[in-house]
């Protein structure tokens, strides 16, 4: 018999890294793995968790040797299972005793094949927390048979047993607050998920966690952002990481409101959640409530802007629908909104490519600074009615079960009746560039405001592509660097942002103008400033002041300078005057701040 006090359990969610990043931390915490430690700790067994990029198989050799481990579970998904069956190898060879069981999506869609084709010897299919807890007390306590379990395929002896399912978890209140003192270190972007499965019933979506959409109660999601806003300080940026935040929309404005207090208490706070066109068409005014709470990163998928396309994706949503939730985000001033499109779609042809380009081209000129188009190629997921039945689609496999190729959307795993391969990779780059472009056309006309806010969150952690775009230009990133602290002053804030503290008339005398344009082109009569190819002449008199604004001489000595320099100015109040006109035209392209040392 295991012994409960002594006897670890380890758990691994190991994802393969990409080479992007040499952290060996994972970008996503598994909050179902972690849900399932959670209980078992509460359970009193003795529970470990592991989450790994590039996992180690001499430490972790060392580790489960320095450790009594009697069980070893993976989380299992289309891209780690590969690596998870070579790590079962080479666990089961060094440690034939320590009992290995899968779990996840991948475990859940082929649990005989799995136990087939690797040394695993359980398979725990769909949610976990209390099957897991059923299986420990059998194999620590000598509680119950593995015949009366339910969720589980396993070996017994040369067969493999294959159990009924086990419900699903109809109250999620049931389950305890997720105990982030058991992850192996602090998340960057902590998220909560507020109920389980999905209403909907996409094509080319595997649900896990089954069609019925389960939720959480406010109040129960609220005791869990309390412990996260207790644990982190600001700023804070958390994800509500439901496939449908959104699918109650009375529920959703609730645990807005309720949000929207301690936000009023934590301003440094921000979060991000999914949503759906067609719920906010029909409630718009889920928007203004869920900005009001500090929502500031909003997605949702578009996947085609062809009828015919979205109708064999059952998605549910029309184009009509979509441009009114971008309005309407824009009206609300959401900082960033996401929207993904999926290339290599049913039927998908050139014509359909395009058309979907277009749409978005629009998209960006009506949210310009806001938007962001994200595009990834069709994966036909076994266990999706597209991966299932391709040929009603018109989608032809490349990859028949994903058994070589990444499902994150990076790599070509179809084809379709009309799209060879490489004609959908040439078009997809044709698509990047189109939306690049549109994006370089509209960034002159980003307000103000949101250039600001731009800046200002990006030193919050909160970035997005405009940004990126921006900060390359010296002179604005300057600018908002120089005004993230107080020594430095706006003379005109034009109503960009209305946290900023501007500089009175009365008070500009004694600070320094410094001009943030390092690179700008000297011509003849001036000098030319460049804002991403939209020029802005300044003359002689202007540049003359353009020069002397390098941050070494106050405001009045640059006016007693231009009154021994240019005597066609009856008085000093007008060269003032000029001088702050000046000045609020150069605040306008970012081009000046002040400073009172």
């Amino acid at each position: 018999m295991w012994n409960k006090k002594r006897d670890k359990i380890f758990l691994f969610y190991i994802e393969c890294g990409d080479g992007m990043n040499i952290d060996r931390k994972t970008d996503y915490i598994q909050l179902g793995l972690l849900s399932i430690a959670t209980v078992l700790k509460l359970h009193e067994y003795q529970v470990q968790l592991f989450f790994d990029s590039y996992p180690d198989m001499d430490e972790l050799k060392r580790l489960i040797s320095w450790e009594r481990v009697r069980m070893v579970g993976f989380y299992t998904a289309i891209d780690n299972i590969v690596r998870i069956r070579e790590l079962t190898e080479f666990i089961k060879k060094t440690f034939p005793r320590i009992m290995v069981i899968y779990g996840g999506p991948q475990a859940t869609l082929k649990p005989v094949e799995l136990l087939h084709e690797s040394k695993a010897d359980i398979v725990v299919r769909y949610e976990g927390e209390y099957t897991m807890i059923e299986l420990l007390d059998y194999f620590y306590l000598g509680k119950g048979s593995l015949e009366d379990i339910l969720g589980i395929t396993y070996r017994d002896g040369d067969k493999i047993k294959h159990n009924p399912d086990r419900p699903f978890i109809e109250n999620l209140d049931e389950l305890p607050l997720l105990d982030r003192d058991l992850l192996p270190y602090k998340e960057d972007y902590p998220s909560i998920l507020t109920g389980r499965g999905c209403p909907y019933n996409c094509t080319f979506c595997f649900q896990g966690s089954g069609q019925y959409y389960r939720m959480r109660t406010v109040e129960n999601v609220l005791h869990e952002l309390d412990d996260l806003l207790s644990r982190y300080k600001d700023p804070l940026y958390i994800g509500f990481s439901d496939d449908t935040f959104t699918a109650d929309p009375d529920r959703t404005v609730r645990l807005c409101r309720e949000i929207k207090k301690r936000k009023e208490l934590r301003p440094g706070f921000h979060w991000y959640a999914e949503g759906r066109a067609n719920i906010f068409y029909q409630y718009p005014e889920l928007i203004g409530e869920m900005r009001d709470s500090g929502l500031k990163v909003m997605q949702f998928g578009i996947e085609s802007a062809n009828e015919d396309i979205l109708r064999l994706y059952k998605k549910m949503i029309t184009k009509e629908q979509v441009e009114f939730t971008v309005r309407q985000c824009v009206e609300e001033n959401i900082f960033h909104i996401v929207v993904s499109f999926i290339l290599g779609g049913p039927f998908e042809s050139r014509e359909t490519i395009e058309e979907s380009l277009n749409f978005a081209k629009k998209l960006i000129s009506m949210a310009p600074g806001r938007i962001k188009i994200i595009n990834g190629y069709l994966a036909p997921l076994p266990g999706t009615p597209i991966g299932d039945e391709p040929e009603k689609y018109g989608i032809i496999p490349l990859s028949p079960f994903l058994k070589t190729g990444s499902a994150g959307g990076r790599d070509y795993l179809s084809e379709t009746v009309n799209l060879k391969y490489w004609e959908l990779a040439e078009l997809k780059q044709f698509f990047d560039r189109e939306i690049n472009d549109a994006m370089n056309k509209e960034i002159n006309n980003i307000p103000g405001e949101q250039v600001a806010e731009l800046f200002r969150l990006s030193s919050e952690g909160i970035k997005s592509i405009w940004y990126d775009m921006l900060s390359s230009n010296i002179a604005l990133r300057r600018y908002f660097n120089f005004r993230e602290h107080t020594l430095y002053k706006s003379i005109d804030c034009l109503k960009r942002d209305k946290s900023i503290d501007c500089l009175k008339r009365e008070d500009i005398t004694d600070y320094f103008p410094q001009r943030t344009d390092q690179n700008f082109v000297p011509v003849q009569d001036g000098i030319i400033l460049d804002r991403y190819g939209k020029k802005y002449r300044l003359d002689s008199f202007k540049s003359r002041i353009f020069h002397l604004s390098a941050g070494r001489l106050k405001f009045k000595d640059i006016v007693n300078i231009i009154s021994e320099e240019y005597e066609n100015f009856s008085s000093s109040e007008e060269i003032i005057n000029e001088l702050i006109k000046f000045y609020a035209e150069l605040d306008n392209i970012y081009g000046v701040v002040f400073s009172k040392i």
